[in-house]
């Protein structure tokens, strides 16, 4: 009677794996590449600060920051610039939109 509950199961476990295999990598592969523009934001923005702190101007900051990311239009902030002169302190706030389709993922 039992025998009859009982049915072979065999494959089963390959099947679901294959099934959940590929959400599996989009997540790790979206989650890489988000990492990867939030260090090139930031690479940007630590090159726009050193760009002011030796003496450029706000436009030539942005276009610096712009340039050096080069994948997006960033919003930049120039804050607490203590002086024109080089070597003062400044303080560059830049926000960068994560672009999904820019990577070829919906």
């Amino acid at each position: 009677m039992f025998r009859k509950l009982w049915k072979p199961q065999e494959g089963v476990a390959a099947l679901e794996m294959a099934l959940i295999m590929p959400v599996i990598a989009m997540i790790i592969i979206d989650t890489g590449l988000f990492f990867f523009d939030y260090v090139s934001a930031a690479n940007a923005t630590r090159e726009g600060a050193r760009c002011g702190a030796v003496g450029g101007a706000d436009t030539v900051i942005e276009d610096r920051v712009a340039e050096t990311y080069g994948f997006a239009d960033p919003t930049l902030v120039v804050t607490d610039r203590t002086g024109g002169q080089i070597g003062d302190d400044i303080i560059v706030t830049t926000t960068f939109d994560h672009d999904a389709d820019r990577d070829g993922h919906d």
